[in-house]
């Protein structure tokens, strides 16, 4: 598999959808403080909120560029 499009200590945008199409937008933008092995196929990462300092980690197709 390719390497991850994002490196540790970028910052990016969450482009969570929910189920029924509609924009979700957790509290951001994130910093990328981890890569994570691939689950199903995707690049994982581990993300930490500017603005609140919450992690959460995220598959690669979520992710923008800020």
């Amino acid at each position: 598999m390719d390497s991850h499009r994002f490196g540790v200590g970028e910052t990016v945008r969450f482009l969570q959808v929910t189920r029924i199409g509609t924009p979700k937008s957790p509290h951001g933008p994130f910093r990328v403080i981890g890569l994570l092995p691939a689950y199903q196929g995707s690049r994982q990462y581990r993300l930490e909120s500017s603005s609140d300092g919450h992690q959460r980690v995220a598959v690669e197709f979520e992710l923008a560029e800020q």
